[in-house]
């Protein structure tokens, strides 16, 4: 394979030199180049990617000269990838900006993709040919999954010694406790673990929940709804170094509070329900056998392994009796027995720093690549 990583460094750039076998070739560059000569495509693609950017301008002038230099690139990328077919094109996430350019560019040319994120799980890799988060190639109902696992016996339960080794993520920010102390963890609750402000699976999948504030506000307009002596509780993301002063000052008549002492997972177990918009910790919530709620979109928010709570609407008959917020165990021990089996390779780190995969993974890895998809409607992987 010839793999054309777009700006990785550090461990990045060591889990793409894992990926190659013999005969491979890497090639890692920083920038690209510009074209002037335009494809059909190159007005959707630049404004794709203006559309994403992280920082936005307000200057109509700035706006317009990047969406010209996107353009450019994307003709340039478009260009290469078309004369470079057997090319594989990886970035890291690579939703947005010149990632986007560059993912885009070569899909469209017909050439194969690899995006590549942290996996949710410990010690594992988002490795899809098709996106990450709500864009990955997975799909969205439950009948695949169960008929992955009816050919896959062998894997049935394979989450388990990861829900055995689930432990919260240092914090490498500071916040406070919160200015009010909540209720003891006996007291019936639903938990909210708070994601991280600028996290594009808030900006781009989370609905309404497109920022840390807008989360809050969503929820509180339907904490009323809370069964008499329950409470909502909500947790910082370790590492949002952003600060939210009186974060839940315009809402001190609700019982709504903020730990940001007590263990994630402390809480996670504690809890009667765990509402998230899509951060993984809904994800490791269903290995621990809880009863999750979605508010984004999350591509494991399939029917029957979580509850919707995307509308207010929805969020409100939610709250309203979290115990009620039933799941198929069937439908769930399919997608997590796939995703910790099949789905998220593995990382070794050697004592050199160097990264590895287990053969097996590796090989499954790669033979996604080749095939660019992740598992049929009938079950079926690559």
């Amino acid at each position: 394979m010839y793999f054309h990583a777009f700006r990785f460094a550090g461990r990045k750039r060591r889990i793409v030199k894992a990926l190659a076998a013999a005969g491979d070739t890497i090639r890692f560059v920083w920038i690209g180049g510009i074209s002037f000569s335009g494809f059909p495509e190159t007005g959707k693609r630049a404004a794709e990617a203006l559309a994403t950017a992280r920082s936005q301008r307000r200057s109509a002038w700035l706006n317009r000269l990047r969406l010209g230099l996107f353009g450019l690139q994307y003709n340039y990328w478009r260009r290469y990838f078309g004369g470079n077919p057997v090319a594989v094109a990886v970035a890291w996430n690579g939703l947005v900006s010149s990632r986007r350019i560059f993912m885009l560019a070569a899909r469209d040319a017909g050439a194969r993709t690899l995006f590549l994120e942290r996996g949710p799980l410990p010690d594992t890799l988002t490795a899809d040919p098709v996106g990450v988060n709500f864009q990955n190639g997975l799909p969205r109902l439950p009948a695949p999954y169960l008929a992955w696992l009816a050919a896959h016996p062998e894997a049935d339960g394979a989450w388990r010694p990861v829900a055995e080794r689930l432990r919260q993520r240092p914090a490498t920010a500071r916040h406070d406790p919160g200015e009010r102390p909540p209720p003891p963890l006996e007291a019936p609750f639903v938990f909210l673990p708070l994601q991280k402000q600028g996290d594009t699976q808030l900006r781009f999948f989370g609905k309404a929940c497109t920022g840390v504030r807008e989360t809050v506000a969503f929820v509180a307009a339907a904490a009323q709804a809370l069964p008499a002596g329950w409470h909502l509780r909500l947790k910082q993301h370790p590492s949002d170094k952003s600060r939210f002063a009186d974060l839940l000052a315009p809402f001190e008549g609700l019982p709504i509070y903020l730990d940001n002492v007590t263990d994630t997972f402390a809480q996670v177990r504690a809890s009667r329900l765990v509402l998230t918009v899509n951060s993984s910790v809904g994800l490791e919530a269903m290995l621990l056998g809880a009863r999750v709620g979605v508010m984004g979109e999350a591509f494991w928010a399939i029917p029957g392994c979580v509850a919707p709570a995307g509308t207010s609407a929805e969020l409100a008959q939610l709250l309203g009796n979290p115990d009620a917020a039933a799941f198929d165990d069937a439908a769930r021990n399919a997608l997590l027995s796939f995703l910790v089996a099949e789905y998220y390779p593995r990382l070794i780190q050697g004592r050199d720093g160097e990264v590895v995969f287990p053969a097996a993974d590796l090989d499954r890895l790669r033979r996604r690549i080749s095939s660019g998809r992740v598992l049929s409607m009938d079950g079926q992987t690559a």
